[in-house]
């Protein structure tokens, strides 16, 4: 077994109650003509039959609790209309956020789903949901370039961020506060880094993972084998960051600010949510506003 896959080994000792195979029981049950197994393989099979389902499982009960809680104790942003807005999204902006969005719809829950097939019961209901995670990932193929070009650079960092940091977006009280935030929070620019940058290297393991058979050599890999394990592990890890800001980002859009899903229906917002939700953003286009 290679250094790195020893020491996560190690790592994994620390989660109690954690039943993981031993090498006796893995050589017992594994086939030997398995090539290179002991490189991996004890690795691979141990996060594979126990620990990542644990942690999807605990990531998913965990900020469904903790959305729970705060839409019980605090509760959505209300805002009055003011009457007056500003086009924010254009139709082209609207059109790739919601095949991005159509492409995690159908991502997040076919990939729970696989991860817990056994629960499920595997069969041909597993199966119809791998084929519709591979046309999610195609859709987000098709989303994810046109995604980051048009919001890299509002994406990028800003004084104001400090700000909405510190006052916890608004979000932690029924009180309108003025965040600082620009165009995007930094909670929404942290998801399209994760959405793109996450998502983007999901793309890329899932693809080897599709292939089976990969033909090309990546370095530090000698072997196809090891090579479709680690993008397994790799594609996992990633999927539960993926998984939690896309709880968090729904949640944000359908439940924290009341009305905020319209605006990428119709790429208008109203001046009240600018003034207070995106308050760096307001000083520079308030003159903008429609009498």
């Amino acid at each position: 077994m290679s250094k790195l896959a020893s020491l996560i080994m190690t790592l994994m000792a620390f989660f109690p109650g954690a039943a993981f195979a031993s090498p006796d029981i893995i050589r017992q049950q594994l086939p030997q003509a398995v090539p290179h197994y002991w490189k991996w393989g004890t690795l691979f099979v141990n996060l594979q039959v126990h620990l990542f389902k644990v942690l999807f499982l605990v990531a998913l009960i965990a900020v469904l609790v903790v959305e729970f809680l705060h839409f019980v104790i605090v509760g959505p942003k209300k805002f009055r209309e003011s009457g007056r807005k500003i086009k924010v999204y254009n139709a082209f902006m609207r059109l790739v956020h919601w095949t991005a969005a159509l492409s995690f719809t159908l991502l997040v829950p076919t990939g729970l789903i696989i991860v817990f097939s056994k629960f499920f019961g595997g069969d041909g209901f597993v199966r119809t949901m791998r084929s519709l995670h591979f046309l999610g990932a195609i859709l987000f193929a098709i989303a994810v370039v046109p995604l980051f070009l048009m919001w890299v650079l509002d994406m990028l960092p800003e004084e104001g961020d400090i700000k909405w940091i510190l006052v916890g977006g608004g979000y932690l009280t029924k009180k309108e506060v003025e965040t600082g935030a620009g165009k995007f929070n930094p909670g929404q620019k942290a998801w399209f880094w994760i959405a793109t940058g996450f998502g983007s290297l999901l793309l890329l393991t899932g693809f080897l993972m599709y292939l089976r058979k990969p033909n090309f050599i990546i370095p530090f890999v000698k072997y196809q084998i090891d090579a479709l394990r680690l993008a397994a592990i790799i594609h996992n890890f990633a999927a539960m960051v993926v998984l939690v800001m896309f709880l968090v980002h729904l949640y944000m859009s359908l439940f924290a600010v009341k009305g905020s899903l319209k605006s990428m229906i119709t790429g208008y917002k109203d001046e009240e949510e600018i003034r207070y939700m995106h308050s760096s953003f307001y000083e520079k286009v308030k003159d903008r506003f429609g009498k």
